[in-house]
């Protein structure tokens, strides 16, 4: 069995993409140059960095199971360990053996315990059908209620609905996006696959994993950001419309402002971009921002906010140059 450092990596990075940590996903990226290695990330399962600690988990029990003189344990004597407990778990030679265990239990029974002990933090017995119950209410779907959309190829980032309501669109690290057309009864055809192919004078430094999707107002245009640094506008039909071609590195949000006339959009490189879409060039970009920027919203059809790692939310409005508000108090990023 071999683990090299470059594996670690990728599955710690595939882990917190998958979790929806993508701006850590990225600096940790960068920083790890998971980009650079040779591993075919379409032919890693979802999932991969649980199910080996899950299995790792395993294997820790069954250590667990065997006592010093390496008898089996009781079943009851067996510990549930959870991640944590599995690292600290006391090594075989420190354990007692299984008759020295038995032993020790006889002398002292649940009676002897002192009720003190048998109460939680707060004092007060604990209900544990209470706690059973309340975990029982959870909301089980029949399979009948539930349709899966399956063709991405790799982790599924971001997903919204058309304002029509019937079109899905879902963006992966694939490099794709999809347009789903669902009916009233769940069914649907297969997907218009949206690939985000290499544009000329984007940075090839990044992936083109979609991060970000947004639909105008009445559904006709929709538009996506990746990690390439580039804005695509697309038709509800899935055509390319325009590339925006500005940010110097991944695109974390984009919104369409309620006209349709501008997008903004919010990435790594600390700036937030206003595009005529008309035109397809840069209204305007606002630098205020010390660290990435990475989520955007309008206030009406020329002012928006963005906030950013730096723990700022900035208020600007085209053709000023300073931001007209600016609000902080947060401790840690605002996203």
């Amino acid at each position: 069995m071999s683990i090299t450092s470059d594996e670690v990596n990728f599955l710690i990075y595939r882990y917190l993409l998958e979790s929806g940590f993508q701006h850590t996903a990225f600096t940790f990226g960068l920083e790890s140059h998971v980009h650079q290695t040779s591993i075919n990330g379409t032919l890693v399962p979802p999932g991969a960095l649980i199910t080996v600690m899950q299995k790792g988990l395993q294997y820790v029990e069954a250590e667990a199971s065997i006592a010093e003189d390496g008898s089996l344990l009781d079943e009851k004597d067996i510990p549930h360990l959870s991640l944590v407990d599995a690292v600290m778990h006391a090594p075989l030679s420190t354990r007692p053996s299984k008759t020295k265990m038995e032993s020790t239990a006889s002398l002292q029974t649940a009676s002897d315990v002192p009720e003190d002990t048998r109460k939680n933090d707060g004092g007060e017995p604990m209900d544990v059908e209470r706690h059973m119950s309340s975990a029982a209410a959870a909301v089980d779907f029949h399979p009948s209620k539930v349709s899966i959309l399956q063709g991405h190829q790799s982790e599924v980032f971001t997903c919204a609905w058309s304002p029509t309501g019937d079109t899905l669109v879902s963006g992966s690290g694939d490099s794709t996006a999809c347009l789903w057309k669902l009916t009233q009864d769940g069914s649907h055809d297969q997907p218009i696959v949206l690939p985000h192919e290499p544009v000329g004078g984007a940075s090839q430094e990044f992936s083109r994993d979609v991060t970000t999707v947004h639909w105008n107002l009445d559904g006709t245009l929709l538009a996506t950001g990746s990690y390439d640094g580039v804005a695509r506008l697309w038709t509800s039909e899935g055509e390319l419309k325009t590339s925006l071609v500005h940010h110097t590195g991944p695109i974390f949000a984009l919104k369409w402002n309620a006209k349709g006339n501008y997008i903004v959009t919010g990435g790594v490189d600390k700036t937030a971009v206003v595009w005529d879409v008309q035109s397809g060039e840069v209204k305007q970009q606002f630098s205020h921002h010390k660290a990435p920027t990475l989520d955007v919203d309008w206030q009406n059809n020329s002012s928006f906010a963005s906030c950013s790692t730096d723990k700022l939310i900035h208020v600007c409005r085209l053709g000023a140059d300073r931001p007209i508000r600016t609000f902080q108090g947060h401790k840690v990023t605002t996203t």
